[in-house]
């Protein structure tokens, strides 16, 4: 009978290290929604309770599928972390332009926008801040005026270099 294959000691403490930091980002948010509260009546209260969270969810929400690159191939561009977690937001603010109470009652279009940048900030924060720890941060460099062609070949090698990388060093 054979073994299952042995992960890396090194690979399970990167992941655990992977794990824990986004636990701690999520949970720093949660606390700051809390603490915040819709009565929040210190520095900036428009933008606190018009926007941060706004703002800090999506931004929570693209860091947790994050730590998926490794395991998910499919996982590691940026677009396709990116796209699911902007539509949540526009689906919840849509739904409260039509009167659905769903995670609020009050429909603001500058809204869209704020989950627009709380994606772009967990984008960002994958790439700058913790390039060793988030692969998907080197699909930050692409020209963002390509036809889809150009786009799939992008694409391809930079997931055949990254996959590459990834064999060398067990994530």
């Amino acid at each position: 009978m054979s073994q299952p294959p042995q992960v890396p000691t090194e690979a399970l403490s990167r992941q655990w290290k992977k794990s824990a930091l986004i636990v701690g980002i999520m949970v720093s948010i949660a606390l700051l929604h809390i603490v915040t509260g819709p009565h929040y009546q210190g520095p900036f209260p428009d933008f606190v309770n018009g926007y941060l969270i706004d703002i800090l969810l999506p931004m929570g929400l693209y860091l947790l599928l994050t730590p998926q690159d490794a395991k998910v191939p499919f996982m590691r561009p940026w677009i396709v972390k990116a796209v699911p977690v902007f539509l949540i937001g526009v689906v919840v603010e849509t739904l409260q332009y039509l009167d659905v109470p769903i995670f609020g009652r009050t429909f603001d279009p500058f809204d869209y926008g704020a989950y627009a940048l709380g994606v772009c900030l967990g984008w960002s924060w994958t790439g700058s801040c913790f390039p060793g720890y988030f692969p998907s941060g080197k699909w930050m460099k692409f020209p963002l005026s390509i036809d889809s062609r150009a786009f799939y070949r992008y694409c391809q090698t930079q997931y055949m270099s990254e996959r590459c990388v990834l064999e060398q060093q067990p994530f």
